[in-house]
């Protein structure tokens, strides 16, 4: 390469490092260089060749870019310059078909392109054509009057004019073609004054478009005004499953540059894309985009041709405005300037759409108009005109409503009309106020407005977002980086919601982070990860080299970046297959603790490459603000820690969890509200609302996927927990179900917490056992505690009440709370809380702690968590609550008219004199509703002769699609026909007929619930402004909520598991731990029985004994028959480790435990055809992980391995991965398996043990299964006998038989052999190590050695 040659070649490098850009990606947006201002070009290179170019100075002075198409790729490129500059740099070839004049219009077959005439851009126009060849595709749009009519709508400026216009071009062009159905949503969340945009376009052409801040001024650019945040593009379709959803970064605030890059990168689309306006003051005088995509089936002339007609039409453009601005206002068409760039290609015209605004207007917004009204005038124009009309100023649409639909509407009407967010239909001016990925009742996806569904809330509430950092360069434990093959190196930061333990704790949230190494094939200690965090809604993955591998360092060529790429693309992609698989770990759509059931997913984004230093210091500044600002404590430490400081990923991951999710730089507004961003959001309270904690694999037992399907950790859905456990139930199928007799919902939502996150300290699973015990020893008292004390929570969700109050809270503060029934019902069950169900509480926990001197005292009380009983520290806790939430109860005693509570929420009448007039009305209606209950039983006893009090009258439920207040319901089903034969008469109208009974009404009680339905309404706009004062103090008690339902939660879970153990048939026992790794420890059990299978029924559970002990039996190899309870004996030794390590009794007659920090399993047999991988690949990976992830401390669990190959293949296998887990890692085993040659283990290793199942089989009467676990090895598997159990034809029994006998003589010789050389190996060894070698000379050894070598046949 020549000097001045390399001199260009770096200094396009340069450039492209400017623009965050590397050369020999494979997927890599190309910016124009030196094009105008807002035009963007976006390019996927689809091989993996080196491209050439050169810079060709003009005559101007200027640099001129080009591609040349040698190598078969190309780029595109907008390039400025005069036609003579662009001449010159064309070859003589090529610049002698460049004129000045317009191209002529060539089309295939002479099309008439009459239709898609738009003289002077008089109409809107998206116009789309490909050339002849079919290698390219060319899209064409003109705005102008749409963007004038959303900017009239929004009262909108010209920068955010410009911002929406820009979009909207982009959304319009990079969904052209999709069906009418179809919906296409891009967004833009940036930190700017903007404060984000949203458009919606349709198939038809239905635009929406919104900006967070309409009235900014002319004193930002438009890169300020976006700032920094993302692009996210999502698409939808009602026959879709679920939405597609793409994201990247905003890296110029340039809106078409951003969208260009997007397609580039998420959609990998190769194409060429500007969008620009022109504004006359607040007018648009011009609005116009084109995008270019390359097809497949380009060519290379082809492409190269489009490049010099692209850099014509930025010479006809000229300088000023932005690309095609200039041209638009000059009158070319979207024909006219697709025509100039398919010049010489021929042009095919596919289509042609009107984009049109979406209009919100609707009869609900005419209504709200009419209530902002005096009612009197309202009055008057219907007295004049006899009717309401009105005409839309911007669509044209005629709205009329009579006098009766006015009059209805008025009675219907609800909230203040001033508050958008109180009336149906309102107009949200909120930068994103549409959700296209919410699901409706038939569970398909349709775009819906967003709405504030408190379950989904809370579900997404309680879930944590991780972020996932994937390194290809893992660490030595020198500090050296090296790029192991087998090894990656993961950091993981999870947001997840605290509970705060009283008024004056500040913080909401945790941010957790761990480091950690894992195999590349499995990600096997991320799966162990994900068990210990969930519930988890959202992921998202990013690599450390996604910006940088490809690039051209040391000499090296493109064909190793390509690689490099390739495989950190092959990283990410099996990441986040591991992700989308763990459904079990999202939230749970069922509402049923009792049943769980996980039917939703996490969802998972891939970001875009983030540089390090970027990210650090947007998570510096970021947390800066999360932890309460530089003089925190919480900062001071953050600053303060090493780990922070040595591991730079750390940061890095945080970074790119802030840059992902743009609701951290959402302003602090003082107030407790829960942040609007994707997945929750962070918190828009006050400072100090994080808390950053550095978190280590080994903190909790670990438990990855496999593991805790084979010890049956939660219900199953699939796989080997059900294959195992059959014809079993929600409370016996799963270790959640056996030990799940909590009375609370929250009791069993921290089960399942417990669950998956087992202790390994010591201290806190003693504290545990101790609370447990001490119930377990006082029977009265635990039931007391149980059936008096926690059951009258049975009906509270406190977390689900501590939501609702934020809710009511913030809504009492900003806007005013729509639904006061339902605000008022919060407060009855925080009243409830504080003086039913506390008191009674504490008074059965005072019994049970003895009265002990000190039991009342709740100072102090925090300190005591890990040090104290944890009884006492449950109920000092619940004492101090008790007594901060006197105030809560006297407020609600002074507002609630507990009169009418639970049938209506409302407040006293004497707080208001207009209320008093509204209830005696009320009382009145409760009057004759009595009286209309008692005539209809007179009636129904007349009619049936049955007696009286037969018809019942039943509230309505609220959510029900049905508009009386009370029903009738008659329990005998069969008295429907006699209610149809007398309908007529008495006016009985039957609503439905169920298993409970006949429901239905008269025409009396319907009148009756109207005019009860039309005066709540009317007390709770009376009783608004109170409702939302005492809502606002309410609020404050939501903390002393939190603590309280963790305290009752871990009570209630403490006094299951004394329930389960005091009422076991067969008994439980408090397990013996310890903690160490000397010889001597180890796991003993007497009469260990698997928690879920004694439980099945007419089940008789044969008990056995476990010993696994360091230094002598650590290793236990299970050998037996088919169908003879290996699987069971093993996977019983997981379950009953997990409930001792989260403080349970275990079904054992007595039992002493090691802790155990890791369980591993391989079970059963399953291939994953979706990724090619077979039954037998899948067992190598999971033997593969267990090898790499074990440690001493850990509990393997092998239920066969080596299947799926040949015998000696299996067997050799087997064998050699049984060596290495006794001779390198040491750690406990139990390994069931049918190679019977192993059990010669146990004489060759002092560690392995041999037992297995007993069978007999007197060859008459068939096999029977003793169940029974021996010492010593077994030589049979009896799997002919099975068969036979089975029902196998007999012909194939006999003809089995005889095989096995064949091939047992004919190997019989050659194993013999084998079978010796090994005796003599091992004796030769065993000779060999009591020699001492050390001590002996050379002679000696000669001597001594050489004899034994012969003796042995060496």
């Amino acid at each position: 390469m020549t000097t001045a040659r390399a001199a260009l070649f770096l200094q396009l490098k340069l450039i492209m490092a400017t623009l965050g850009l590397s050369t020999g990606t494979k997927f890599r947006p190309m910016l124009a260089v030196g094009a105008p201002t807002g035009s963007c070009s976006s390019f996927q290179y689809q091989s993996g060749t080196s491209t050439r170019r050169s810079v060709i100075s003009s005559s101007g002075g200027g640099r001129r870019w080009r591609s040349s198409a040698a190598y078969g790729r190309t780029a595109f490129r907008h390039i400025r310059g005069d036609v003579d500059s662009w001449r010159n740099m064309c070859p003589p070839d090529e610049s002698s078909s460049v004129s000045s004049s317009p191209p002529s219009i060539v089309t295939s077959n002479s099309i008439d392109l009459g239709p898609y005439r738009n003289k002077n851009n008089l109409n809107d126009q998206v116009f789309s054509a490909m050339s002849a060849d079919g290698g390219l595709k060319v899209t064409v749009a003109t705005i102008r009057n749409l963007l004038n009519d959303m900017m009239i709508q929004h009262s909108m400026n010209p920068v955010p004019g410009d911002a929406l216009g820009r979009a909207t071009l982009c959304a319009l062009m990079a969904s052209n073609g999709m069906q009418e159905d179809q919906m296409f949503q891009l967004s833009l969340r940036g930190d700017g004054p903007l404060r984000g945009l949203l458009v919606i376009v349709t198939g038809k052409g239905e635009t929406r478009g919104y900006v967070g801040n309409p009235s900014l001024g002319d004193d930002f650019t438009l890169r300020e005004a976006v700032g920094v945040g993302t692009v996210q593009v999502v698409k939808n379709h009602p026959d879709w499953p679920r939405p597609y959803n793409g994201i990247t970064s905003i890296r110029h605030g340039d809106i078409d540059r951003d969208v260009g890059i997007y397609l580039a990168e998420s959609e990998q689309r190769s194409c060429a894309l500007a969008a620009a306006t022109s504004f006359n003051g607040i007018l648009c005088t011009a609005a116009g985009g084109y995008l270019v995509e390359r097809l497949p089936d380009c060519t290379p002339e082809t492409m190269s041709r489009m490049e010099r007609n692209l850099v014509k039409l930025v010479q006809m453009n000229g300088e000023g405005e932005a690309l095609p601005a200039n041209l638009l206002l000059e009158g070319k068409t979207p024909v006219d300037i697709a025509s100039i760039l398919l010049d010489g290609l021929g042009m095919e015209p596919l289509d042609q759409l009107v984009p049109k605004p979406k209009c919100p207007c609707s009869a609900e917004k005419l209504f709200r108009s009419l209530r902002l009204m005096p009612r009197e005038e309202v009055n008057t124009i219907l007295l004049e005109e006899g009717q309401i009309e009105a005409r839309c100023q911007f669509c044209g649409t005629v709205y009329r409503m009579g006098p009766e639909e006015v009059e209805r509407r008025f009675l219907d009407a609800k909230g203040d009309p001033s508050k958008d967010e109180e009336w149906g239909g309102g107009y949200d001016r909120s930068p994103y106020p549409i959700d296209i990925t919410q699901n409706n009742n038939n569970n398909t996806r349709k775009m819906t407005p967003a709405t504030n569904d408190e379950e989904h809330d809370l579900l997404q509430s309680e879930a944590a977002i991780i972020t996932i950092l994937l390194s290809r360069s893992a660490t030595t434990a020198s500090g050296n980086s090296t790029q192991d093959s087998s090894t990656a190196k993961l950091c993981v930061v999870s947001r997840r919601p605290h509970h705060r333990s009283g008024l004056d704790d500040p913080v909401r949230y945790v941010l957790e982070n761990v480091v950690f190494l894992d195999d590349r094939r499995s990600f096997a200690n991320l799966d162990a990860l994900l068990t210990r965090l969930a519930p988890v809604g959202m992921a998202y993955v990013a690599c450390t080299e996604g910006g940088d591998v490809g690039c051209n360092k040391g000499g090296r060529g493109n064909g190793d970046g390509n690689a490099a790429s390739g495989e950190v693309s092959a990283l990410l992609s099996r990441l986040v297959s591991v992700l989308e698989s763990r459904n079990d770990v999202a939230p749970r759509s069922d509402d049923d603790d009792d049943a769980i059931e996980r039917e939703s997913r996490i969802d998972v984004h891939v970001l875009p490459s983030i540089s390090r230093s970027r990210a650090t210091s947007l998570a510096e500044a970021t947390l800066r603000r999360l932890l309460g600002g530089e003089t925190s404590p919480a900062h001071v430490a953050y600053r303060g820690d090493r780990r922070m400081a040595e591991e730079p990923m750390l940061l890095w991951c945080l970074g790119c969890l802030f840059s992902a999710d743009g609701s951290h730089a959402a302003s602090f507004d003082g107030h407790d509200d829960d942040g609007g961003g994707v997945g929750g959001g962070y918190d828009g309270g006050e400072g100090g609302a994080y808390r950053l904690v550095s978190g280590t694999m080994d903190s909790h037992l670990m438990l990855d996927r496999t593991a805790a399907e084979a010890i049956n950790l939660l219900p199953p859905r699939t796989g080997s927990g059900q294959a195992l456990i059959t014809g079993g139930n929600a409370g016996n199928n799963s270790l959640y179900g056996v030990l799940n007799r909590c009375k609370t919902r929250m009791g069993s939502r921290t089960l399942e917490v417990w669950l998956r996150q087992p202790l390994v300290d010591l201290r806190a699973i003693q504290r545990r056992q101790d609370a447990v015990a001490r119930l377990v020893e006082d029977s009265i008292g635990r039931d007391r505690l149980r059936e008096e004390g926690l059951n009258s929570f049975r009906g509270i969700d406190i977390d689900r009440l501590g939501r609702r109050l934020i809710a009511d809270g913030r809504a009492a503060r900003e806007r005013g709370i729509a639904n006061t029934s339902r605000a008022l019902e919060s407060l009855y069950k925080l009243h409830l809380i504080g003086d039913k169900c506390l008191p009674p509480l504490l008074e059965m926990m005072e019994g049970l702690l003895e009265k002990e001197d000190d039991a009342g005292e709740t100072e102090g009380w925090e300190e005591e968590e890990n040090d104290g009983c944890a009884l006492r520290f449950v109920y000092r806790g619940l004492a101090k609550s008790y007594k901060e939430l006197s105030n809560a109860t006297l407020l609600a005693e002074k507002v609630l008219d507990f009169d009418k509570a639970p049938r209506d929420y409302i407040i006293r009448p004497e707080l208001d004199g207009e209320l008093a007039d509204v209830r005696e009305e009320l009382d009145r209606i409760e009057d004759e509703l009595g009286a209309i209950h008692s005539d209809m039983n007179d009636l129904w006893a007349e009619i049936s002769g049955k007696g009286n009090n037969q018809v019942k009258l039943e509230d309505v439920d609220a959510n029900s699609n049905t508009s009386c207040v009370w029903q009738f319901r008659l329990a005998n089903t069969n008295d429907a026909k006699l209610l149809d034969a007398h309908k007529e008469v008495h006016g009985v109208r039957v609503h439905r007929i169920l298993k409970n009974g006949v429901y239905f009404s008269t025409k009396e009680l319907e009148q009756l619930g109207t005019k009860k339905k039309d005066l709540m309404a009317e007390y709770e706009e009376k009783q608004r402004d109170i409702v939302n004062k005492c809502m606002e103090v309410a609020s404050t008690f939501v903390p002393v909520l939190e603590r309280c339902s963790v305290l009752l939660s871990e009570l209630d879970v403490i006094a299951s598991f004394a329930h389960v153990a005091a009422y076991s048939s067969n008994g439980y026992c408090r397990p013996e731990m310890t903690d160490g790794e000397d010889d001597g420890l180890g796991i003993e059990l007497k009469d260990a029985r698997h928690p879920c299978v004694e439980l099945q029924d007419d089940m008789n559970f044969i008990a056995n004994d476990f010993n696994l002990i360091f230094g002598s039996s650590s290793f236990l190899l299970v050998t037996g028959p088919n169908m003879g309870g290996k699987s069971t004996y093993i996977r019983s030794l997981g379950a009953i480790i997990t409930m001792a390590q989260i403080g349970s009794f275990v079904p054992c007659a007595s039992a002493k435990i090691n802790i155990v920090h890791h369980i591993l399993a391989r079970v059963g047999a399953a291939d994953y055809q979706d990724r090619g991988i077979s039954t037998f690949m899948a067992e190598m990976l999971e033997a593969s992980s267990i090898l790499r992830t074990s440690t001493k401390r850990s509990l393997i669990i092998i239920d066969e391995l080596g299947r799926g190959t040949s015998t000696f293949d299996g067997y050799g296998l087997a064998k050699a991965i049984s060596e290495h887990i006794v001779q390198k890692i040491g750690c406990m085993t139990v390994f069931a398996t049918h190679f019977h040659e192993l059990t010669a283990l146990e004489e060759q290793e002092a560690s392995v043990a041999n037992s297995h199942v007993t069978a007999c089989s007197d060859g008459r009467s068939g096999l029977t299964f003793l169940y029974e676990v021996r010492p010593g090895p077994c030589l049979e598997s009896f799997g002919i006998q099975v068969a036979e159990m089975a029902n196998m034809p007999a012909l194939i029994i006999t003809d089995a038989k005889r095989k096995a006998k064949q091939l047992e003589n004919f190997a019989y010789g050659k194993r013999s052999k084998v079978l010796e050389e090994d005796t003599a190996t091992m004796e030769f060894l065993r000779c060999y190590k009591e020699l001492p070698i050390d001590k002996m000379n050379y002679e000696e050894k000669q001597r001594i050695l050489l004899p034994l070598l012969a003796k042995y046949g060496f």
